[in-house]
């Protein structure tokens, strides 16, 4: 009897190693299979940047603040100290496209223009209206090291300070 109960234990134990030595290995057994993704990410400087007061701007916007008097006709021209210039650094030219994104209220001024010129020719390129937004209009392909100037013709009417918002697009 204490033979019979100790081969029990045993075979208990038997069994129960087996059983987890199979569990083992049926587990190792499994085949996994891997999917790999390799990228590469190219990072490069930017073509076209904003000059303001002779200084490149960092990053992809500039702040000019454009202070007229009211009722008095203000031609705030960029080629003095308060330039502002969109210049393409690459060596190659780049097509642009420039928007009014947010307008000026047509009730504050009179009038509020925004004139692009062609900065190695002097050429007058577009006047955008600055109290009212519409789509992109291309300007063409901005030449290797060459720039845009931005020239504004504004009467303001009521005192106050307005926010507006251009958007120059290239590719």
């Amino acid at each position: 009897m204490k033979l019979k109960k100790i081969l029990e234990k045993k075979s208990l134990k038997l069994i129960l190693l087996l059983f987890t030595s199979l569990l083992i290995g049926s587990v190792s057994a499994t085949t996994y299979f891997y999917l790999n993704m390799n990228g590469t990410i190219t990072v490069g400087s930017r073509w076209l940047g904003w000059i303001q007061n002779g200084t490149p701007v960092p990053g992809s916007t500039v702040s000019p603040n454009l202070g007229v008097q009211v009722d008095q006709v203000e031609w705030i021209n960029t080629t003095s100290l308060n330039g502002i210039y969109l210049k393409n650094t690459d060596t190659t030219s780049h097509p642009v496209a420039i928007s009014v994104t947010t307008a000026l209220s047509s009730s504050d001024f009179d009038y509020a223009y925004m004139y692009v010129y062609d900065n190695s020719t002097g050429s007058l390129l577009h006047t955008f209206d600055l109290t009212s937004t519409g789509g992109f209009v291309s300007l063409g392909s901005l030449a290797s090291n060459n720039a845009y100037l931005l020239d504004f013709h504004i009467n303001g009417t009521i005192i106050g300070t307005y926010d507006f918002s251009v958007q120059a697009q290239y590719q």
